[in-house]
């Protein structure tokens, strides 16, 4: 969830002044750098190229965005207080047995989350129960038929749901953009160095290009995570382009086992408006097969 980057900030910091970097960091192991096949530079990859046959614009972030019908996105301000834990509780939604005891911001972030996929899933004709069971691995226990991503910074939730049949993983992450000084600490174990050149060329800050990356691959990573690849890292993946309309293209390494129905290139989008970031991604039942010249140079450049 957005928390992770928060999580991160506090576990690299420790390690670094400790001198020694964890095996496990937030919620991502660390591993060995792999190889990526590189793209040519021609490759139409971005967001800002897909024209959905029917879409649906919802605002996210402040900015709008175009969604494939059969997808939706819902978002919710909170704080971490009583007030708002009762205003999600008088929605319908219990705390399950093994948060009855958490602490209070945890309570309330849970059910803000829960409230978000409940109200996506209502706005496309769902009339069940609030989403609030988890796996085993807590990450939300979906309906039948539904599949969708949660995820909630310090005082924003959101989440994206959609038919099953619309898509093999759906990913959404939220994160509040780094502050300065949290950025010469942690960046080295996020970003590959092509990764540093491309949005810095794109005029964003140092914390604004760690913030987006990093909600980038969580996004992806929770998209894959629905189908059971799991155990990836920060340097699992390359961003390699984004769009002036927030359109991106990540590639998976080379050692990253994928099913044949997962390209190894996946597309999504950003949201960067102030202090936020917001990216989705999805991965499609049906893929088109881009037609590739041959590669020249890599944008991917392991550091």
């Amino acid at each position: 969830m957005g928390d992770g980057l928060a999580a991160f900030r506090r576990v690299g910091a420790s390690a670094i002044t400790c001198g020694v970097l964890p095996k496990r960091i937030g919620s991502r192991p660390v591993r060995k750098r792999m190889p990526f096949t590189p793209i040519d530079e021609k490759t139409t990859l971005l967001w800002g190229s897909i024209t959905f046959l029917k879409c649906s614009m919802t605002i996210i972030n402040g900015q709008q965005v175009d969604l494939p019908l059969g997808f939706s996105f819902s978002s919710c301000f909170f704080q971490p207080n009583r007030q708002d834990l009762q205003r999600f509780q008088n929605a319908g939604l219990p705390l399950p047995e093994r948060l009855q005891a958490a602490v209070l911001k945890r309570q309330v972030e849970f059910l803000a989350g829960r409230y978000c996929a409940t109200e996506a899933l209502k706005a496309l004709g769902y009339e069940g129960e609030p989403v609030v069971g988890s796996q085993a691995d807590r990450s939300p226990a979906w309906p039948s038929g539904w599949l969708g991503s949660i995820s909630h910074s310090s005082d924003c939730a959101v989440a994206l749901v959609a038919h099953r049949q619309q898509a093999l993983g759906i990913g959404v992450d939220v994160e509040s953009v780094l502050p300065p000084a949290d950025v010469e600490t942690i960046s080295d174990m996020i970003l590959h160095g092509s990764e540093r050149d491309l949005l810095a060329s794109q005029g964003y800050s140092p914390e604004q290009l760690l913030t987006v990356v990093f909600s980038i691959k969580e996004s992806l990573y929770k998209a894959l995570n629905q189908l059971g690849i799991k155990e990836l890292d920060f340097k699992s993946a390359c961003v390699q382009r984004v769009s002036p309309d927030g359109g991106f293209a990540a590639i998976l390494a080379n050692g990253v086992a994928l099913p044949l129905q997962v390209p190894r290139l996946l597309t999504g989008r950003f949201i960067l408006n102030g202090a936020r970031v917001v990216s989705l991604l999805w991965i499609p039942k049906v893929t088109t097969v881009v037609e590739r010249q041959p590669a020249r140079s890599s944008r991917c450049v392991l550091t």
